[in-house]
């Protein structure tokens, strides 16, 4: 949930900017209707988002093997919260 929750957070920031007119990628290439958009990035971006997405993935996936892991915990974060309650 909490990943969720953030990826939809970035989201939400991505598409007021692009109706604001602000494409920070590309020198503003791109149109800022996302369909267009999906169709005008390049091979090499696809390439790049796939193997991004994975890599966190796959990140996420080993940080939970990890002894001791809470939910939340982002590479040892949890250290720093406050268990009292």
């Amino acid at each position: 949930e909490l990943k969720h929750g953030r990826v939809a957070m970035a989201a939400c920031l991505g598409w007021y900017l692009n109706a604001g007119g602000v494409h920070p990628a590309f020198n503003s290439a791109l149109s800022n209707d996302p369909l267009k958009a999906m169709v005008e990035l390049p091979a090499v971006g696809w390439v790049q988002f796939v193997l991004g997405c994975g890599a966190i993935e796959w990140l996420a996936q080993q940080i939970k093997e990890r002894p001791g892991y809470e939910p939340g915990d982002l590479l040892g974060a949890a250290y720093w919260v406050d268990k009292s309650d």
